[in-house]
């Protein structure tokens, strides 16, 4: 069976500690735009745009989504988040949580898992699939811009746990290449 998966690396990220726009900077020594979101709690993160997020623990490296086939169905097209991060700490990383805190009004847990595994100080998480129909994803058939806020908190030993923010934005158009993915997969004969 042919794999239709897209992602998309992640555009945005944030610190978690920030709650205010702050002079964030890159790895080249350079100032980094924020935008302020009010996320799951009532509180509100800076976001820096058009970065990774990172700290002396991990960088985020993906936070997106694919579109395609479930298993159990050829013809169906599921909606599956996947997120990654990298290791920057020479200390074992316990775990790592990952949910969604905007546009929800309370946090919602994509992924939970302790002891994780990476490979080459990558680790690699996937949610279980959701089926794509207009009443289950709305947010996806809507004709306007999706903006999602990821929050991160990632455990390593001898370390507290260590927060970051990923922010990711569809377009409608954006959006529309993704319903095309999904009604190529549901036309495949």
């Amino acid at each position: 069976m042919q794999h239709f998966g897209i992602l998309l690396a992640t555009l945005i990220s944030c610190s978690a500690n920030s709650v205010k726009p702050t002079p964030l900077f890159s790895s080249e020594d350079r100032p980094v735009e924020t935008r302020l979101f009010a996320v799951a709690g009532g509180k509100t993160v800076a976001v820096p745009v058009a970065e990774l997020a990172e700290n002396d623990i991990f960088i985020i490296r993906s936070a997106g989504f694919t579109i395609e086939p479930s298993h159990g169905n050829p013809k169906q097209p599921v909606l599956t988040w996947k997120f990654s991060i990298q290791s920057k700490s020479s200390n074992a990383i316990e775990g790592i949580v990952v949910e969604e805190v905007a546009p929800s009004k309370t946090e919602i847990s994509y992924i939970t898992q302790q002891q994780p595994v990476f490979k080459d100080n990558v680790w690699m998480g996937t949610c279980e699939p959701l089926p794509m129909a207009q009443t289950s994803l709305p947010w996806l058939n809507s004709a306007e811009e999706s903006v999602f806020v990821f929050k991160f908190t990632v455990k390593a030993q001898g370390h507290e746990p260590s927060i970051l923010y990923q922010a990711r934005w569809y377009s409608p158009s954006l959006k529309w290449l993704y319903l095309s993915k999904a009604d190529q997969i549901r036309s495949v004969k």
